[in-house]
């Protein structure tokens, strides 16, 4: 009879200890994916975030290419008064 009992014992210790390996083991399997998840919602925010400064950059050449125009166009300008004889701005 205490056979018995110690034998149950030990089967009921020894499945115990299966399934706390099996929900080790998923623990760990859902940690993994939880981690591969985050890693991809950071590369998502991170193209997102890349894909606006490519935005902004864009936006500000073309400012600066039309602020470069103005500028030629004055200088030229500029050039044509001194050329008729004119003082110049700063003479």
């Amino acid at each position: 009879m205490a056979e018995k009992q110690i034998r149950d014992t030990e089967l009921s210790e020894t499945g115990t200890s299966e399934k706390t390996e099996q929900t080790c083991c998923r623990i760990a399997s859902l940690e993994a994916e939880l981690k591969g998840m985050q890693q991809v919602t950071k590369m998502a925010a991170l193209e997102t975030e890349l894909k606006d400064m490519r935005e902004r950059y864009l936006h500000m050449s073309l400012q600066y290419a039309e602020v470069e125009a103005q500028r030629e166009e004055l200088v030229l300008k500029l050039k044509t008064t001194t050329a008729k004889g004119g003082k110049g701005w700063f003479s």
